[in-house]
This record gives structure tokens, C-alpha cells and sequence, in this order.
């Protein structure tokens, strides 16, 4: 048995770190396609609701467009619907409905949970340029804010 050469430990530590340096800057990308998929796939109308509300809110912070001090309603209204020209607040009445007030949905209330999401995403990513898409992406710390409680 050869003994390892230092060129060979050299290589296979830089190979280690460039496959974690992928993984570090690909994983907001890929936990928004985790999120994306659930959104896509998801059958009962609240859960619909809960993972299209995650997945498109998580999209608008990856893209810089984070909550804040806003209430949702406010955010979705003045904030997204305003740039985007989206059903956004509508989708969030009904998802606050669902989530607080534990009420039976109108079929026109399911209607806006099945049909928001996709044409949501789609509105969203042909306004935004790939190029800043793809960068505002790279940012681990807007990832980390979307998943960080606010300090009271």
C-alpha cells in the first residue's frame, strides 16, 4: 500500500471545500425548491394555503422584499400587489382566515387558495431579472433572516 502523496491530500482538500462552498451558497436555493414543490403539490386547502403562503413569502425575502414591522395584509397590499400586480392580499385574507379563525372557507375562498400560488411565481420571476434573482439568491443572510425570530 502507497502512502498518501501530499498533491493527493492537497486536491481532495480543496475538492472538500469547494463541494462545501457549493453547498453553503446552492442551499437557499435549494430549500426555496424544497418550498416550491411543497406549494406545487399539496392537496388539503389549508396546508395549500400554509406552504403557498411560506413558499412565495420566502421567495419575496430571497429577492429582497422582506416584512418588516408590516402586518401581512399591508405587505402583501402596498408592498407586493403594488410592484408585482398580484392577487397577493386577497391570498393573504383568506390565508389569515385559515390560519386564525379556524372557519369554514367559501368555494370562492378555496378557489383563491388552488389558483394563487403558480401564477403568483410566475408574475414574480418574469418581472425580476434572472441575473438578480441569482445573486439576491447567493445571500445566506436573508435566508437566515426569514428563518429568525424578531427580538422583542
Amino acid at each position: 500500500r502507497k502512502p498518501a502523496s501530499i498533491s493527493k491530500l492537497v486536491w481532495t482538500g480543496i475538492a472538500i471545500l469547494g463541494l462545501l462552498l457549493l453547498l453553503f451558497f446552492s442551499a437557499p436555493w435549494l430549500i426555496f425548491q424544497w418550498l416550491h414543490f411543497k406549494a406545487k403539490t399539496t392537496r388539503p386547502i389549508t396546508q395549500k394555503a400554509y406552504w403557498s403562503y411560506i413558499s412565495s413569502t420566502y421567495y419575496l425575502n430571497q429577492l429582497g422584499y422582506s416584512r418588516n414591522e408590516l402586518s401581512p395584509a399591508v405587505f402583501a397590499k402596498d408592498k407586493i400587489d403594488s410592484k408585482f400586480k398580484t392577487n397577493f392580499a386577497s391570498f393573504m385574507n383568506v390565508y389569515l382566515k385559515t390560519k386564525y379563525a379556524k372557519a369554514t372557507l367559501t368555494s370562492a375562498e378555496q378557489n383563491t387558495i388552488e389558483t394563487f400560488y403558480k401564477p403568483f411565481y410566475t408574475t414574480v420571476k418574469n418581472i425580476t431579472p434572472f441575473k438578480a434573482r441569482f445573486s439576491k439568491f447567493l445571500n445566506f443572510y436573508r435566508t437566515i433572516n426569514f428563518f429568525s425570530k424578531p427580538k422583542i
